[in-house]
């Protein structure tokens, strides 16, 4: 059908790569609406933004569709049910249909992105299934590799072309797509994940302390340069940034549903000096401890 290890290029070289594919009314109308094999949720939209300082996008009303934004590198930030959230590499979020929602780049370091539109006739049964639930903020993807991957070639296939079997073969490639989203099912046949996961689930699993490179590259039995080159290989970051992110994405957690004092929350991250803690949260989140709850009260 395509070639899964094809790129997007940006022709002209200059600013933001991007790529966006949406699917004619009368196509979709022809290949899906009477066929059984994806009548019940099919793409109706995808694209990929790479690296726009300026991007933002504010739904009041939210869209008919459900959208799956996937963050490549970089940071965003995405806001529903009146909750605002760090998106880091590697992780996705679910917007759910006609709910007010918006997402946009970090200035500092702009994420890059996939997004999807799917509609069909099972969408609202689907949006009530109990495992998208936890879906609606950010959350990890397991195999990220994989998932690129997948994702990447659903894309190169709609853009030569939206034949009624470049169709189907891309709606029955998204199942694969949620399945690994939304369902982990991949965590039954992958007995070794890549190593940015199983870094990833030790930083969450040690938020509450501080570890230097050194430190985190013994834990998995690597020296310090090759543990850096080989995690930011995978994800686009080094690993003591990102372990600082993913403190920073837990704090805001804690300021928005406790009442821990701004000290009480830097300590539960692995930090005793709150000054230095508000520092590295203001420049993670572009506000302050206090800026960021009262935004949320």
């Amino acid at each position: 059908m395509s070639n899964s290890n094809e790129q997007f290029k940006n022709e002209s070289g200059m600013g933001p790569k991007k790529k966006v594919v949406a699917i004619p009314e009368k196509i979709m109308h022809h290949s899906f609406y009477n066929n059984p094999v994806s009548n019940h949720l099919y793409i109706t939209e995808m694209g990929y933004l790479q690296g726009a300082a300026d991007f933002r996008t504010l739904r009041e009303h939210g869209c008919p569709e459900m959208v799956i934004v996937l963050c490549i590198n970089g940071k965003g930030f995405m806001e529903a049910n009146l909750e605002e959230h760090l998106v880091l590499p590697g992780q996705f979020f679910i917007l759910y249909p006609n709910e007010r929602h918006r997402y946009e780049a970090d200035s500092v370091d702009p994420w890059s992105f996939y997004w999807l539109k799917l509609g069909g006739m099972d969408l609202a049964n689907f949006c009530r299934q109990p495992a998208l639930q936890s879906c609606n903020k950010p959350v990890y993807v397991k195999d990220m590799l994989e998932v690129h991957k997948l994702v990447n070639s659903l894309l190169v296939t709609l853009d030569n072309g939206c034949t009624e079997e470049r169709l189907i073969y891309a709606n029955l490639t998204l199942q694969r797509v949620l399945a690994i989203l939304i369902y982990g099912v991949e965590e039954c046949v992958e007995e070794n994940p890549n190593l940015s996961t199983r870094a990833i689930k030790f930083m969450k699993d040690n938020i509450e302390t501080r570890y230097c490179l050194a430190e985190l590259a013994d834990e998995f039995f690597k020296s310090p340069s090759q543990f850096s080159f080989l995690f930011k290989r995978e994800m686009g970051i080094s690993p003591m940034e990102y372990f600082t992110l993913l403190k920073m994405q837990h704090a805001g957690k804690l300021l928005h549903n406790t009442n821990l004092k701004i000290s009480e929350v830097a300590l539960n991250i692995g930090y005793e000096d709150p000054f230095h803690f508000s520092k590295l949260f203001k420049s993670a989140m572009n506000l302050s401890p206090d800026q960021y709850r009262r935004k949320l009260k």
